[in-house]
């Protein structure tokens, strides 16, 4: 029988896909001393990452690349110099839109390529967010297919679910406990070895499909708590109540409760995908889905209660969205912690709605971490911070970036078309503040 040395980072390491999670997990490895090989069929990121330009923004990212880059991580666009003993697969799980369930076909391809190089004793982690039952009715037979060897005797397979968080991933990857679900004992014992050289805590569930339960458990749950306060935000409106005051209220001193702060929606590629490959399993055995869906229907609504508000707001202060001059600021899925992701981001479902009211053509965005490049591909005007506000009769924020507690926001508002609307669907400033600005109109979500 055949193990991995025991100096288990001696073994050289190959993760498939470089997005998010395949990078910021080949930089950590790199430095703890791994020899890593990050393959992508992506040639322009490959040379960008050789470069150590990688295409997103993570804090501490280009202090790693630095480091290993071209060194200890290296990066291939050429699969058969993508070769090791541990294989990882990172590749992403995007929803097909019309369908709403998830597009394994990269899985596929990672896992044919991988099978093709695949030898006696590898180990093969599966870390992308798939559907109940991936690993052993599509991963196994194709590995098994295209390499010619059997799973839990010739080479090891096992599911660890990513859950880091963009913006901190490199911190937490180096702090997050780990679940681990392995075909074999053996498996798991490699795979645990594996993660121990860099994260304290593994912790193992009995099976494959276990493993790919916990990942949707995770963001499905989150989702829901983000839903509860998202929805009680349009009761609230209703009542003249400020949800911000009364969460404050019955989370101070009461370690039962732990409700978040509404939000324009909940968005990103895991919290806006997940609850749809959990309900793929749900659906399978005929089980009510509407709790979930319930859920993802509230936080998907949120970008359309924002421009409903927006428009309504515009009118009593006598201008038609149509004409209006309008300035978006925080476009990425998140603020904080800060990334520069716009994939699923509610900033990016919120100028989906604005277009059916006017053209994006004349509406401005800022984001202090996209790039105006980045931006600009949305059909918008890239802006600076005063750009944003100068001339402008509608200023809406949509995530809550720290940098904006530093804004001199007088200044800013004083630069606006009076009257002009303020809508700060994150709470970053003080409502009362706000609406004692002479020929502002404050607009916010579950506090009007």
């Amino acid at each position: 029988s055949y193990s991995l040395d025991n100096n288990i980072k001696n073994r050289k390491v190959v993760i498939l896909g470089m997005g998010y999670v395949g990078i910021t997990m080949g930089a950590v490895l790199a430095e703890v001393g791994y020899n890593v090989c990050g393959y992508d069929i992506n040639e322009k990121l490959i040379e960008d990452l050789k470069n150590c330009k990688p295409h997103f923004y993570e804090e501490g990212l280009d202090r790693y690349l630095e480091l290993t880059a071209n060194k200890t991580f290296k990066f291939t666009d050429k699969r058969d110099e993508a070769t090791g003993d541990i294989y990882i697969i990172t590749v992403g799980t995007p929803l097909l839109k019309d369908e709403r369930r998830p597009n394994i076909d990269h899985v596929k391809k990672a896992l044919t390529s991988t099978g093709k190089v695949l030898k006696e004793g590898n180990l093969v982690i599966l870390r992308s967010t798939v559907s109940i039952g991936c690993c052993r009715e599509i991963a196994i037979p194709i590995l098994e297919k295209e390499s010619g060897l059997i799973a839990g005797e010739d080479f090891h397979l096992s599911f660890a679910p990513e859950r880091t968080a963009e913006g901190i991933a490199l911190k937490e990857l180096a702090t997050n406990s780990q679940i681990v679900g392995s075909l074999t004992k053996k498996s798991f014992e490699l795979t645990s070895r594996f993660f121990n050289s860099f994260t304290p805590t593994v912790i193992e569930v009995p099976t494959l499909e276990a493993a790919e339960l916990c990942k949707l458990i995770d963001n499905t749950f989150r989702d829901h708590l983000f839903a509860y306060s998202n929805n009680l935000a349009q009761l609230t409106e209703k009542l003249g109540l400020d949800l911000h005051d009364l969460i404050n209220a019955v989370n101070f001193g009461y370690a039962r409760n732990k409700v978040p702060k509404p939000s324009p929606g909940v968005g990103g590629p895991c919290l806006s995908k997940d609850p749809y490959i959990l309900k793929e399993a749900y659906n399978k055995f005929n089980l009510d889905t509407s709790l979930i869906m319930n859920a993802r229907k509230v936080n998907e609504e949120g970008p359309a209660h924002v421009c409903d508000k927006l428009k309504e707001l515009l009118r009593s202060a006598g201008k038609r969205i149509e004409e209006a001059k309008i300035s978006v600021i925080g476009v990425a899925f998140k603020g904080f912690p800060e990334t520069s992701d716009l994939r699923d981001s509610t900033g990016v479902w919120f100028l989906e709605e604005l277009a059916k009211h006017t053209s994006l053509s004349k509406v401005n965005a800022y984001d202090p971490v996209v790039e105006d490049e980045e931006l600009s591909k949305l059909g918008v005007i890239a802006c600076d911070l005063f750009g944003a506000f100068d001339g402008a009769d509608a200023v809406v924020i949509l995530n809550n970036h720290r940098s904006y507690i530093k804004w001199e926001l007088g200044k800013l508002l004083s630069s606006m078309n009076k009257p002009s609307i303020f809508i700060d669907t994150w709470h970053n400033f003080n409502p009362m503040v706000i609406k004692k600005e002479k020929g502002i109109i404050y607009g916010g979500l579950g506090n009007d």
